[in-house]
């Protein structure tokens, strides 16, 4: 007889808590504890066999040899599912996701770079999936092997809050990226080719097309076979942040300035920063977007945006302008005008883009005679040399498509057209034009001239006395004419040059003189000093004020004649 007087209570044992004591109890010593543990498993089966029968089938079961298949069927205790593996794999998507970001940084194709971002997503998964299903199958073991059923529960419902929460994060990003991984390993996601162009004779380069892994190899192979360029072009729509801050690195190392002529937009922007200095033309366009991976923007995903973001501020942006470009959806693009470009840091200077290379117009087999042809042929005085003057004519397009190849800038190719107009062929046609067109000719001059005096009086001066002002104050460095100057203009040409083949009457050299010293008799008559300036102009260039106005004076008296004397006097001096 048991006489002890903690008699246990078995019927508070689990099921299986009964069968351990039964196989570890001193049946010599407490033979009625025996019998009373033997009726009350008899009994519990009694009243449900098969749940019982199970549960103890399923714990009796043989372990795994192989660790891991041995957890995902939950046959290791709950706390080691549940904190040191799940510990375990937390540390190991740490680990997974710092390799795959220095693979990214290391990548040497668009398709190694989608295999990273496509890997880490589909191991992720299998990782998550794997733990998930060893925590849930050794909860339901839980409460057999004496654990506590709240405990179970706990981890059940964690498991199912956890995976709830990692579909939810796949939803809304990670299924777009891993379709933009996928994209990109079989070469459906690219970007167009990098292309480049040396311009200005070597001095400026320019880069058109994306900003692709790859991109930056070209660029470096482009400035060591060109080690005069100082000027990086950009004209592209951008492409991948890690090809624009490794191009980066290659600009900041060579101390190019970067230009945009036409536009720049998304990552293309970041390569501009690099820029020694930061120029854009008048007119140009930054354009400005949050950053993407697929379809996903990081707009709204902030993790995606996050390393454009600290790339812009690294590069000592200002944050209300970092901010604008962030919170931009991918699919629209912001376009900050010159003045927030300035006060934001981005932009250095404001240019006049006719004082650099002639770029954004794609390679130089885009360049046809054609485009060119239309562009001059907007202007009246180039469609009459086409009909009046055809060799001319010939030479302007050849200037404008040599240019172009050459990308010279649009300055010195104006240059040129106007040493061909106004110093090659200006003089013949004024020799040998109606007395109507050299009139009207003479008359749209005067008007330039009283316009830059309103701007700038030694510029007008310098329009009339080439020789005697110096360089750096002579026409086009200051004033302007409006646009009904260059209409007038313009108009007088085209004139002048439908007319020059003519026969037209001439005077003879005593008339000639005699209308001479009647124009010098009316300067006078006006003021004094206007002969004064008209015999010795270098010595009055400090009174630009006075030289213009002499030139006006002079000029208004030579077509003060009727239009026949006055036109047969003015084209008597060209000869």
């Amino acid at each position: 007889m048991d006489l002890s007087v903690d008699t246990p209570n078995f019927k508070q044992y689990t099921f299986q808590e009964l069968k351990d004591a039964l196989a570890h109890i001193d049946r010599e010593q407490y033979p009625d504890r025996a019998n009373e543990l033997m009726l009350e498993i008899a009994s519990r089966r009694d009243r449900s066999p098969e749940p019982d029968d199970v549960q103890g089938a399923e714990l009796d079961e043989e372990l795994h040899p192989n660790i891991f298949i041995r957890y995902w069927k939950g046959q290791v205790s709950l706390p080691v599912s549940y904190w040191a593996v799940g510990i375990a794999v937390s540390l190991l998507i740490v680990l997974l996701s710092l390799v795959v970001a220095k693979g990214i940084e290391t990548a040497t194709s668009s398709a190694l770079l989608g295999a990273y971002i496509l890997g880490m997503y589909v191991v992720m998964i299998v990782l998550l999936v794997w733990q998930s299903v060893g925590v849930y199958r050794s909860a339901s073991k839980h409460p057999l092997r004496g654990g506590s059923v709240a405990w179970a529960y706990t981890a059940k419902v964690m498991v199912f809050v956890s995976l709830l929460s990692f579909l939810n994060q796949m939803y809304v990003s990670g299924f777009s990226i891993m379709k933009g991984g996928y994209q990109t390993l079989i070469g459906t996601a690219t970007y167009p080719e990098t292309q480049f162009r040396l311009l200005n004779g070597g001095k400026e380069l320019e880069l058109f097309g994306g900003l692709e892994i790859g991109s930056e190899a070209l660029l470096e192979e482009q400035l060591k076979l060109n080690p005069e360029v100082e000027v990086l072009h950009l004209h592209s729509n951008g492409g991948r942040i890690l090809a624009a801050k490794r191009m980066m690195k290659l600009v900041q190392s060579y101390q190019l300035d970067t230009y945009v002529r036409t536009e720049c937009s998304s990552s293309c922007t970041l390569l501009f920063l690099a820029g020694k200095t930061k120029l854009i033309g008048h007119g140009a366009k930054l354009k400005f977007h949050a950053a993407s991976i697929g379809a996903v923007s990081g707009h709204n995903v902030k993790e995606i945006g996050r390393e454009f973001e600290e790339a812009y501020l690294d590069e000592g942006i200002a944050k209300w302008f970092v901010d604008k470009i962030v919170n931009t959806p991918n699919t629209q693009l912001w376009e900050p005008s010159e003045d927030d470009l300035l006060r934001a840091g981005f932009v250095d200077r404001i240019v006049n883009p006719d004082q650099y290379a002639y770029s954004g117009i794609g390679t130089a087999s885009s360049i046809k005679v054609e485009d060119i042809e239309s562009g001059l042929l907007t202007q009246d005085y180039i469609l009459a040399m086409k009909e009046h003057d055809p060799d001319t004519y010939q030479q302007a397009i050849a200037l404008n498509l040599n240019g172009m190849l050459q990308g010279l800038p649009l300055a010195e190719v104006t240059n040129q057209m106007v040493d061909l107009i106004y110093n090659v062929r200006l003089p013949v046609y004024l020799a040998n034009g109606s007395n109507a067109a050299l009139v009207k000719y003479w008359k749209a001059q005067i008007f330039r001239m009283e316009e830059l005096r309103e701007d700038y009086p030694l510029a007008c001066a310098s329009f009339v006395y080439p020789d005697e002002v110096p360089v750096e104050n002579r026409y086009g460095n200051e004033g302007g004419i409006s646009e009904k100057g260059k209409a007038l203009e313009s108009a007088a040409l085209a004139e002048l040059i439908r007319s020059y083949q003519g026969n037209y009457q001439d005077i003879d050299k005593e008339t000639q003189q005699s209308l001479i010293q009647e124009v010098l008799t009316k300067l006078r008559a006006q003021n004094e000093a206007f002969m004064q300036v008209v015999s010795s102009a270098k010595d009055y260039v400090d009174k630009p004020e006075l030289m213009c106005d002499a030139s006006i004076a002079l000029n208004a008296a030579f077509v003060s004649f009727d239009v026949e004397t006055s036109g047969q006097l003015l084209r008597s001096i060209q000869n």
